[in-house]
């Protein structure tokens, strides 16, 4: 009797544990499974390329068989995310570092082409021309300036003074008279240096010329650059019309400064690496440049230069990159700017002085920019400001296209 009762005593006991030990499993379980759900939810919103995410920005339900769970597990997620994004906010009002960011666009450093020096000397001068100089119809607004010429085309030079003066080109005098010189540009591209100069006191006027190098007939690149090809005058404004010709950046040329404050090798095509390239660029718009530059300093942020994050482009390039057909950049006539100096770090300056780095620091640029076309009617054109994202910071589009566009403010 005693055997029986123990037998069926150490039975009941082993079911006992065997029915605990399911039910502790089956628990664990259902744990394990609800963090996979909630892992795969969280994912999908991150990504916002899951179910979870597209069924939330397309407004319908989610189709996952346990509903009320994604549910929670999104409400979960969704608050975790704001409470994250509300420490970042208050960290980045908290800090000036450069790299506080907004959240929502976040600024990466851009890689310049050509590295130019943003400080060179302890005060902004403006070097403007003493003399009045015009060339080919176009006065020469700095002491230091550039002008193009198509091969074999005449470059004349009219200086409007009582005083003496003589012209020099690549350092022999031209024969002139009444003020006025002309020279017959060779049928070779290249570069060359006139120079204008008050023979009593020795003043100098420097101008670049650059002899163009044009495209060939039924061809699409200068010497294997390729170019591309034009699209046809928007509405039929002359100011849509291609370039005639090409200035040749080079190693012994790209450093050239063709204004008192601007170099030639910052406005190259981002479309290859090393030189030669064939840019067009416009003289308006390095004036206009100039002229920014002068209003930045004045507002008392020191600075010799702008970083230049997109200058000339290729019809071949604009179309690589998606960018507006007509875009000025391929007619040479704009420029994408931001202020780098302290901390050289790639990314727009502080310029409002709120402690953050974002779109109101292009803000300052732009009103600066604004106020250049008014002033200088002869400088009419685009401006046009920017946010940061995962590409680049900050900037803002400046350009000559004849009259006032607006955009991004």
């Amino acid at each position: 009797m005693s055997q029986t009762f123990h037998r069926r005593l150490w039975r009941r006991s082993l079911a006992v544990f065997v029915i605990s030990a399911l039910s502790l499993v089956s628990s664990l379980g259902a744990i394990s499974g609800l963090s996979l759900i909630s892992l795969c939810a969280h994912s999908a919103t991150a990504d916002k390329t899951g179910p979870v995410a597209s069924a939330a920005q397309n407004g319908t339900p989610s189709t996952a068989a346990n509903k009320s769970t994604t549910t929670k597990t999104k409400s979960k997620t969704t608050t975790a995310k704001k409470t994250k994004q509300t420490k970042r906010s208050k960290s980045s009002k908290k800090t000036s570092q450069k790299h506080s960011h907004s959240p929502s666009a976040p600024a990466v450093a851009a890689k310049p082409l050509f590295n130019a020096t943003p400080i060179t000397g302890p005060n902004f001068t403006a070097a403007r021309a003493s003399l009045k100089v015009i060339v080919n119809g176009e006065e020469i607004p700095y002491q230091r300036f550039f002008t193009t010429v198509m091969p074999g085309q005449p470059l004349n030079i009219n200086v409007e003074s009582t005083e003496a003066y003589q012209v020099k080109l690549d350092g022999t005098p031209l024969n002139g008279q009444n003020q006025r010189w002309t020279w017959q540009a060779p049928n070779k591209p290249g570069y060359h240096q006139a120079q204008v100069i008050e023979q009593l006191t020795q003043k100098t006027l420097t101008l670049h010329v650059f002899v163009l190098s044009a495209l060939k007939k039924g061809t699409d690149n200068i010497a294997g650059f390729t170019i591309g090809r034009y699209p046809p005058p928007k509405d039929g404004k002359a100011t849509y019309n291609a370039p005639q010709g090409f200035i040749e950046v080079n190693a012994q040329n790209q450093h050239l400064y063709i204004s008192p404050h601007f170099q030639l090798g910052q406005f190259i095509c981002r479309q290859k690496d090393g030189l030669p390239q064939y840019i067009a660029l416009v003289p308006d718009l390095i004036e206009k440049l100039e002229w920014l530059l002068e209003a930045v300093n004045k507002r008392g942020t020191r600075l010799d230069t702008f970083d230049v994050m997109s200058g000339f482009r290729t019809p071949f390039y604009n179309r690589v990159i998606r960018n507006v057909v007509h875009s000025r950049h391929i007619y040479g006539s704009a420029a994408d700017i931001f202020i780098d100096v302290k901390p050289r770090d790639g990314i727009m300056d502080d310029l409002n002085r709120d402690g953050r780095h974002d779109k109101k620091d292009a803000d300052v640029l732009y009103t600066l920019a604004d106020a250049i076309s008014e002033a200088h009617p002869h400088l009419a054109g685009g401006v046009g400001q920017y946010s940061g994202n995962s590409a680049h910071g900050p900037f803002v589009h400046v350009d000559v296209r004849g009259f006032d566009a607006r955009w991004g403010k």
